[in-house]
């Protein structure tokens, strides 16, 4: 019986430590990470502000278990035009976030985010 108890502690330690390891996508979680109310985001390029062009940038990245960008993630998908790219790029880093959530506990997961830049009219 203690051994019993012995082998499902190690692998219940196994299992956690799978989901702390992993990176998931978004339909894996139970809740998906997400960007903290009040969170900073990106700066409206000057130049492309007095020029009025809009457009989106579209990235993907990892926030880990302990609710931080990995830096080492971040990915361009795509975007209409690179400064709006530049400012998403600084902006991230400085962003809260929420981590992502599987069984009850705290995981990495890969979030693929649009940001959008709208001139109001």
């Amino acid at each position: 019986q203690e051994g019993q108890a012995r082998l499902r502690a190690q692998l219940d330690s196994i299992a956690a430590d799978r989901l702390r390891d992993t990176v998931y996508k978004e339909f894996e979680v139970d809740r998906s990470a997400s960007v903290l109310p009040g969170s900073v985001g990106p700066m409206y390029p000057p130049a492309a502000k007095a020029r009025g062009e809009q457009g989106t940038v579209l990235m993907h990245f990892v926030i880990r278990a302990d609710s931080t960008l990995d830096p080492a993630s971040v990915r361009v998908i795509g975007s209409t035009n690179d400064e709006f790219t530049e400012a998403v790029r600084a902006a991230l880093p400085k962003m809260k976030f929420r981590a992502a959530e599987l069984r009850g506990q705290a995981v990495a997961q890969l979030v693929q985010q649009p940001f959008g830049f709208q001139l109001a009219r």
